[in-house]
């Protein structure tokens, strides 16, 4: 496999190119070594073959602003603003990034005063390469989190958050719709009976169907709700009856097929429920049996998955799904050390999962070609210093490229896998 190594903002990148090159012809550029202040919280999205966009947040000494740089097959172009605050004003956080198979992308983000933010979109229109604008989602004067954003495949995008509605948390959301350009109305999909926690997650098949999961304090159980969308958010369903203790709720689809695999941590354990055939199949547990937390997943086209967590300790471990679960695998067997796994598919039944381990990015990839894993390697030249990885998968040819992007030393930087 090819590695082409891209940093977005770093001091050391030169140093980096002579002790270790650049490979493929796409290496080496460096958008946002103009850009002043320090570059954190970096995602990353597919759209397209070959095609990628980042989003992170730049702080200098008076603004905070959202940046974004498209990757067009051979390197990271000029990065753009699409979002900003004065810091005596307030702050930016939490961006998240989805774009779909036509390149239309959407950025979601918190801003305005500490403690009373709220909640912003704004829209990429491949076919004029036109962003529409900073659009605020909710007027609410009450604190508004956790932003994340879905996009189907027609040009249609759901974003949902967290909002107080001043007395208990809810969950909103609110739809692009691609045959107006507009965004809807905010509003509220849960059922109102508990407070909904931290993190909601929502996943899209691309056929239009969506999958919003929560978890919400309700009688003293924390149940793990989840709601779908197929032309309007329908009833809230709890996915973990009878449990009663679900947190960190991660959910992925089997892309145009009507088909979500939900995950969490139950007490201390993973688990899942897979929504198939218009009903839940039933929750079980995934995980090995010792304390597991940050549990991921993610799906490709044709009903595989794969879900990673945390266990025992920094330990992470993965486990592949086609038809019913497989034996769990640990992927990081040289030192133990690994925390904060991501995962992504990058064609039929070809996964990433990334993960930072003593300061460092590995991965190990599921390869279909052999139905297994490759083994653990290391993302960024073992310099340390690296935090938050995130990865991207391209499944618009079923050739297995994936993209990983960090943060390192107060800079962003990337490697193409291919």
């Amino acid at each position: 496999m090819k590695i082409i190594k891209t940093t977005l903002a770093f001091p050391l990148f030169f140093v980096l190119l002579l002790l270790f090159g650049c490979g493929g012809g796409g290496g080496g550029d460096n958008p946002a070594s103009g850009l002043s202040g320090t570059s954190t919280e970096p995602q990353v999205a597919a759209r397209g073959t070959n095609q990628y966009v980042q989003v992170w947040v730049q702080e200098d000494s008076t603004t905070y602003r959202v940046y974004v740089s498209f990757y067009s097959g051979v390197s990271w172009g000029t990065p753009v603003s699409i979002g900003s605050i004065a810091k005596v004003s307030g702050g930016i956080s939490s961006p998240q990034i989805v774009a779909d198979a036509s390149g239309d992308v959407v950025v979601v983000w918190m801003q305005g005063p500490f403690f009373t933010e709220s909640i912003y979109a704004n829209h990429y229109d491949s076919g004029s390469g036109i962003w529409g604008g900073a659009e605020l989602l909710e007027a609410s004067a009450d604190a508004a989190e956790d932003p994340q954003v879905a996009a189907d495949g027609s040009g249609n995008f759901i974003a949902i958050w967290t909002q107080s509605d001043g007395a208990i948390y809810r969950l909103y959301a609110s739809r692009f719709a691609s045959a107006t350009g507009n965004w809807t109305p905010s509003g509220a999909i849960d059922a109102g009976t508990g407070e909904v926690g931290v993190e909601p997650q929502i996943a899209s098949d691309g056929n239009g169907h969506f999958m919003a999961v929560w978890n919400e304090l309700d009688g003293g159980n924390d149940d793990l709700n989840a709601c779908r969308y197929s032309g309007g958010w329908g009833a809230v369903t709890t996915v973990n009856p009878g449990l009663g203790e679900g947190a960190s709720p991660q959910v992925a689809s089997s892309a145009g097929g009507d088909e979500f695999m939900v995950v969490w941590k139950e007490t201390n354990d993973i688990y899942a429920n897979r929504f198939v055939g218009a009903a839940w199949a039933g929750a079980g547990q995934i995980s090995g049996g010792a304390v597991s937390i940050s549990p991921q997943v993610a799906g490709d086209g044709n009903s595989h998955f794969v879900a990673a967590w945390d266990e025992a300790g920094n330990n992470i471990w993965g486990r592949h799904f086609s038809a019913g679960w497989e034996a769990p695998e640990e992927l990081n067997s040289s030192s133990g050390l690994g925390s904060v796994p991501q995962v992504a598919s990058s064609g039929t039944d070809n996964f990433t999962v990334t993960w930072l381990e003593s300061d460092d990015v590995y991965y190990n990839r599921y390869d279909a070609t052999v139905s297994d894993w490759s083994g653990e390697d290391l993302v960024n030249d073992g310099l340390g210093g690296a935090l938050t990885p995130q990865v991207a998968g391209d499944n618009s040819g079923g050739n297995g490229d994936f993209m990983i992007v960090w943060e390192q030393d107060d800079s962003i930087e990337s490697r193409k896998f291919e």
